[in-house]
């Protein structure tokens, strides 16, 4: 077999004379012969190719290693994977797909814009949301454990997210000129790994149109918070696009009931007769609003459109009368307190839009707050 070592596997990591996955914590003694294994296998390698493999030593160590769980599949591999980002969110370790474990919080950058009808850019969200998020937040391990040192969040009161395991896997990137039933294939294909080996994604966007793929075949419910309902008619030769995902999702048989929050759009679409729940922005206000999403496995699309132009300028869609952060919060916070939630992707960041940048930060803090 071809193996390789982890990613999350740092060859400069020893702590207490091990060599340990700092995903896990898992690992085995430290000495000349294990590092040298490691080596080997930092590329796809067989282990019949190292050079003392029929030594006892390196046998025992190979063994302890590999029982460690150190090492992959280096031909379970795939070419469409994401690619590694010169800036992961909060400074988290990347990961390969075939390293998640079971629990993990996974990023994943869907950075296109080709399902733009208005202002392109929303490529440059992914970016922007992982530079944002480096600045007030920086993820830092617990040599013990392996597992995040918790961060100080004054607006939860204290410590949040000690012990939880993170990681980043990089952006699915788009090739220019690629075909978009090609892209949307590709991602349908990576959530479903990240679904399948029990971790949660966090598909930072990108236009809308990624949700077509990121959605979960077993959520109960899609619970959209979005200016718009994104039912927009589909049309031969364009029918990818940020407005009709919705619709695109409906008309393949979806399994799931879809709940909009936060609608202010006029655009003459009726929630109601294409089978969905509209809520406006003033319904949030409303004690019973989450009632009819309560008990569910849900998967959350977050539309930055849905917080008002105010206080979030960066979106190419802008509609005013829109939720302020604290009312963002106090709904994410809720939707979770009522519901399984089985991922999130969070979409429509133009960062070119607002020059100050502050918008990728709003983005952060509310990404904090739900997590």
């Amino acid at each position: 077999m071809i193996l390789r070592l982890k990613s999350s596997v740092r060859l400069t990591d020893f702590s207490n004379g091990l060599i340990a996955d700092s995903m896990t914590g898992l690992g085995c003694p430290a000495d000349e012969m294990a590092r040298a294994i490691a080596v080997h296998f930092q590329k796809a390698a067989k282990w019949e190719d190292f050079p003392n493999y029929h030594d006892s030593t390196a046998i025992e160590r190979f063994e302890a290693m590999f029982a460690a769980g150190l090492f992959a599949a280096a031909d379970a591999q795939n070419e469409n994977d994401p690619q590694p980002v010169p800036q992961t969110m909060f400074d988290l370790p990347h990961r390969q797909v075939i390293d998640i474990t079971p629990g993990e919080i996974v990023f994943l950058g869907a950075p296109i814009d080709i399902g733009c009808t208005g202002a392109p850019g929303t490529r440059f969200g992914p970016e922007a949301i992982r530079a944002a998020s480096v600045e007030r937040y920086q993820c830092e391990f617990d040599i013990e454990t392996g597992r995040m040192r918790a961060w100080n969040v004054p607006a939860l009161a204290g410590a949040a997210l000690g012990g939880a395991r993170m990681s980043d896997l990089g952006d699915l990137r788009y090739t220019p000129g690629e075909v978009p039933d090609a892209y949307y294939k590709r991602l349908k294909t990576i959530m479903s790994r990240i679904y399948q080996a029990g971790a949660f994604p966090i598909v930072l966007g990108g236009d809308h149109s990624i949700t077509y793929a990121t959605l979960a075949n077993d959520a109960d419910v899609l619970v959209h918070l979005d200016a718009h309902c994104d039912l927009a008619d589909l049309h031969d030769g364009y029918c990818h696009h940020h407005g009709n995902f919705v619709r695109r999702i409906l008309n393949e048989g979806a399994s799931c009931e879809v709940h909009h929050f936060g609608l202010r759009d006029t655009s003459g679409w009726d929630t109601h007769n294409a089978g969905t729940v509209g809520k406006s922005v003033h319904d949030i206000s409303v004690e019973s609003w989450s009632d009819g999403i309560s008990g569910k496995t849900a998967f959350i699309s977050l539309d930055v459109d849905v917080l008002d132009p105010s206080v979030l300028p960066g979106t190419g869609t802008p509609v005013y009368g829109g939720l302020t952060l604290p009312q963002l919060c106090t709904a994410l916070s809720r939707i979770v307190a009522v519901t399984n939630p089985l991922g999130m992707d969070i979409v429509e960041l133009c960062p070119m839009l607002d020059n100050s940048q502050n918008s990728a930060r709003v983005v952060v803090e509310a990404l904090i707050l739900f997590l």
